[in-house]
């Protein structure tokens, strides 16, 4: 069967509506107006015009003018278009006819159609590479083809020595670059090529890529904050961070001992990372190992003590429900108290509950951003929790409960400000990027954290980017204070902000 004929076939298989057309009325179409869209390399396209009495077409191709000797085919009812591809290299002379039942039309005008072929696959101009982190080669490239021309697919190659491919020949989904992660370490040469019907094009100029085994970057700032029995470590990077280290807190009785023992801790921990003990002197100090080197700090001397304080309370919790999404919570903190080990997250489906869920949290080290949990699983589409820190000395109290509902999402407003003048007291929040100029907020005020029970505004209008703003004369005491979003138009309250205290004085 000729090709051309064989890529017909396919396509009015794969676009068959299945209508009878034998049931219709026949009467005679009036002849169609061909069109030919598109001739470019491999691909063909054809479309027409036909009367409101055309039902189905049928399509006539011939090696010659006025013949049909290459294929006659009826295509699916009520199309208006054809798409060919591949159709090999020729010229072809195409008329279509309009069906109606059994009564077709005259032919419609003919079109001579010239399938010219692709080109030879370009070569890639131009490949970059680069290593963006440790073990890590990102390589990407350019190149242009016709409509109908484009390859199947490119293959990165990779050897030992310039021109060789014995490292491995890679197939890679898309046509613009690659990222490898976990490259065994050594030097290459890699080039790109481009495939199409299993001929690969030319090779693309080649680019060597070292991938260096280098030591964790230098550990510099470290220090540790004693409260009571526990010490918070923390340190800072000097220069960029290789993948793969972890960072050891290393403890001894003597300079440089670690007769102790060592706790490993993330490498992204250093912004504090808890550790208890009993009450001592240690000499400590933080070394960053991988397997291509260690990289060791300063020594800390510590002194922990017996005291054994409890956390705080968490200052902050936001919980965020979507339809079929699991639950995210999200968390800071307590900036005061004893240093926290883990935090239990209870969830449950009324105030106060825990029936749906209780989650154990490690809560030794702080990420930048505060904590976010996605807590997996089937919820309800309202739900209640609660977030209480935990060390070795016991739990703290537990958090302001925080709110879920699906249809009620807006965030808490961000952190605020309190200032406090003889006994006016001056208060603000932030709106944060969600600003909607439709929604309002409220401030509450308490003697104790999470307390309402000095007072609650009536809603509050806000500008962006400040925010809601009140203030009042308190009487002297120390106070609790925070702010909540009003959601529009299903009459539920934020979660509260970030809590702010002050204290009036006499």
């Amino acid at each position: 069967m000729h090709p051309f004929r064989t890529a017909l076939m396919v396509a009015m298989a794969l676009t068959a509506l299945g209508i009878d057309t034998a049931r219709l009325h026949a009467q005679a179409p009036a002849a169609p107006t061909l069109r030919l869209d598109t001739s470019d390399g491999l691909l063909v396209v054809l479309s027409w015009t036909a009367d409101q009495t055309a039902v189905s077409t049928r399509l006539d191709v011939g090696s010659a003018s006025g013949l049909s000797d290459l294929a006659v085919i009826d295509l699916p009812p009520f199309h208006r278009e054809f798409r060919a591809f591949p159709v090999p290299a020729g010229t072809y002379y195409v008329r279509v006819r309009a069906v109606n039942g059994s009564a077709l039309s005259a032919p419609s005008n003919e079109v001579a159609v010239t399938v010219a072929g692709c080109p030879p696959l370009p070569p890639t101009p131009t490949l970059e590479g680069f290593t963006p982190g440790q073990q890590i080669v990102a390589l990407s490239w350019t190149y242009s083809f016709g409509t109908g021309c484009a390859p199947d697919f490119a293959q990165v190659e990779a050897g030992f020595r310039s021109g060789a491919s014995d490292a491995g020949v890679f197939p890679v989904v898309g046509f613009s670059g690659v990222t490898v992660r976990n490259v065994p370490f050594g030097n290459y040469y890699t080039r790109v090529r481009l495939v199409r019907n299993g001929v690969a094009g030319h090779a693309s100029n080649e680019v060597p890529v070292s991938v260096s085994c280098a030591p964790p970057p230098a550990l510099t700032s470290a220090r540790a904050d004693v409260v009571g029995n526990a010490a918070r470590f923390s340190w800072q990077y000097d220069g960029g961070s290789a993948a793969n280290f972890t960072v050891f807190i290393e403890a001894g009785t003597a300079p440089g001992a670690a007769d102790i023992g060592a706790i490993a801790a993330p490498s992204g921990a250093n912004l504090g990372f808890n550790v208890s003990g009993p009450a001592g002197t240690y000499f400590t100090r933080l070394r960053a190992v991988s397997e291509c080197g260690s990289r060791v700090s300063a020594e800390i001397p510590v002194t922990l003590t017996a005291a054994c304080p409890i956390p705080d309370y968490v200052p902050i919790v936001d919980a965020r429900l979507g339809v079929g999404s699991p639950l995210t919570v999200t968390w800071e903190a307590p900036p005061t108290g004893g240093l926290v080990q883990s935090y239990t997250v209870d969830v449950g489906s009324g105030p106060g509950l825990s029936d749906i869920t209780s989650r154990v949290v490690d809560g030794r080290w702080m990420p930048p951003f505060g904590f976010s949990q996605s807590l997996g699983g089937t919820f309800p589409r309202e739900v209640y929790l609660r977030v209480t820190p935990v060390n070795g000395c016991g739990a703290g109290p537990t958090s302001a409960e925080a709110h879920a509902n699906v249809a009620c999402i807006a965030p808490p407003p961000t952190l605020g400000v309190a200032t406090v003048n003889a006994r006016r007291v001056s208060m603000g929040w932030g709106v944060g990027s969600e600003f909607d100029p439709t929604q309002d907020f409220v401030v509450e005020i308490g003697r104790s954290p999470f307390a309402t029970d000095v007072l609650v505004t009536a809603p509050l209008s806000a500008t962006y980017p400040a925010g809601p703003s009140f203030s009042v004369d308190l009487p002297p005491g120390r106070y609790f204070a925070r702010a909540r979003r009003l959601y529009a138009g299903c009459n539920e309250r934020s979660n509260p902000s970030r809590e702010l205290t002050f204290e009036v004085l006499p």
